[in-house]
């Protein structure tokens, strides 16, 4: 299952409260250090990762030992791409894991077992959105399960005017995989929320990805003359499109008009810097970062490649005005056909064109 599959449904973090005490310390054991790094996001609920724990006792489900794992780096080393669970967490969601360290895909054989969870407070009509299509689904909430090949069940609910995910992969049995998921659900609710303001940002993102990087830009640098569009992403309905819509993310496919031939891909979390600083240690893949300029950028600013020995395939970190970029300028064969400039050079070029539309 591809990052872009995974998004149309199901999803997860640390406490909030875990990464705002370890953030100083951790920005200096991995070198990122920036007077302009927002600060990590405040959860809308008095609840963390810990206290969720507490009262639900995760492993106590499973077969096999379960820890708590920093959800975010899970789907980065399992998926790419910025993590469904930092746009949650933007939008004043909570995201958390309980799992053996292994990928936890529905319909995987890699042996994941765990529990994921994505909260996002006031957002019940995203469920209802997501309901409509499936099935349709009538209830406040929604419990299913698939047992080919591994066990894999998932559990979405409205309770409260939030919208919950719960992921449950090889619990004990079904019937313990759904408790687990409705007492989550109750535990949430018993938590206090107060409202989401959205943060405001000295200087803002843009709000669609082809007024960040033009397509007729875009096009120039990969080197095709295929008229390209910005294709919203992901399909689907989840928290995090919700979370996207609260905090003004972008996500989407830069392809050509009839989506069938790819260009690569654009995510975008607004105030999202504090999110790379926590991930860096492990963006490893295809290659490790290197450092990379462009005209333009400003103190606190900094950018990164992350390409494979042969250029093949590549990914831009933009780290612009405390906002987080990634173009993931993909091989041909997962989307970037299109694609027949060397990708380090579009790379730069890319650069150039994101500097120059958020500090117009």
């Amino acid at each position: 299952m591809g990052a872009a599959e995974r998004r149309g449904g199901m999803k997860t973090s640390r406490p909030v409260a875990a990464i705002a005490a370890g953030f100083a310390t951790l920005a200096l054991v991995i070198g990122f250090a920036s007077p302009a790094v927002a600060s990590p996001p405040v959860s809308s609920i008095n609840l963390n990762c810990d206290k969720l724990a507490a009262a639900v006792d995760p492993p106590a489900s499973f077969t096999v030992p379960v820890a708590q794992r920093y959800a975010s780096a899970s789907l980065e080393r399992d998926f790419g791409g910025i993590p469904d669970t930092d746009y949650v967490q933007m939008a004043g969601g909570l995201a958390c894991e309980w799992s053996n360290n292994l990928p936890l895909a529905p319909g995987s054989s890699a042996g994941g077992v765990g529990v994921r969870v994505e909260y996002l407070p006031y957002a019940a009509s995203g469920y209802w959105r997501w309901a409509s299509v499936l099935g349709p689904v009538t209830t406040p909430d929604d419990f299913t399960c698939v047992s080919v090949p591994s066990d894999s069940c998932q559990f979405m609910s409205s309770a409260g005017g939030d919208w919950l995910f719960v992921e449950v992969q090889d619990a004990s049995s079904e019937a313990v995989a759904e408790d687990l998921s409705r007492r989550i659900s109750t535990a949430l609710q018993l938590g206090q929320k107060t409202p989401y303001v959205p943060p405001v940002y000295a200087t803002p993102l843009p709000h669609t990805c082809q007024t960040l990087i033009r397509p007729t830009v875009y096009g120039a640098a990969i080197g095709t003359r295929t008229p390209l569009v910005a294709w919203p992403a992901p399909p689907g309905w989840s928290p995090v499109n919700s979370a996207m819509l609260i905090n003004r993310g972008l996500f989407c496919e830069m392809d050509d008009a009839t989506g069938s031939f790819g260009g690569g891909r654009i995510q975008a979390l607004p105030g999202g810097q504090w999110a790379f600083a926590l991930l860096r240690s492990s963006l490893t893949t295809p290659g490790p970062l290197t450092p990379l300029r462009a005209a333009g950028m400003r103190a606190g600013d900094a950018a990164f490649t992350r390409c494979d020995a042969t250029h093949r395939h590549c990914v831009l970190d933009a780290l612009i005005a405390t906002h987080w970029i990634e173009v993931d300028l993909l091989p041909s064969t997962l989307g970037g056909d299109l694609i027949t400039r060397d990708r380090l050079t579009a790379s730069r070029l890319l650069l150039r064109e994101i500097v120059g539309q958020i500090y117009p």
